[in-house]
């Protein structure tokens, strides 16, 4: 028997405007909010580049990006599978840019 999305999926969500101002987001805006919560984009990248400078002290080896000839490799191996298992061909979205 076929399953339906909407049999195993349900979600519901009620929502109540909040009397306190301060509990709103658009008036929290002292500097100890913008401390902890407006920086963390900034904070993670800093985390992330500094764990990546331990690591290449550490002697890990950097990995490239593999060749332009992959993303063409791994299109074939799931067309040839998916035409002989039968399931959907793979798709490949290249990014316009850099995500930011």
């Amino acid at each position: 028997a076929a399953v339906t999305l909407a049999a195993l999926f349900q979600a519901h969500l009620k929502l109540q405007r909040s009397a306190h101002l301060r509990a709103r987001a658009e008036h929290a805006g002292s500097f100890d909010m913008l401390w902890r919560y407006g920086l963390q984009p900034h904070r993670t990248a800093v985390r992330i580049y500094s764990n990546a400078i331990r690591l290449l002290r550490k002697g890990v080896k950097f990995r490239p990006h593999p060749a332009p000839s992959y993303k063409q490799d791994v299109l074939d191996r799931g067309l040839a599978e998916a035409a002989r298992s039968g399931a959907d061909p793979p798709w490949w979205r290249d990014n316009a840019g850099f995500p930011w």
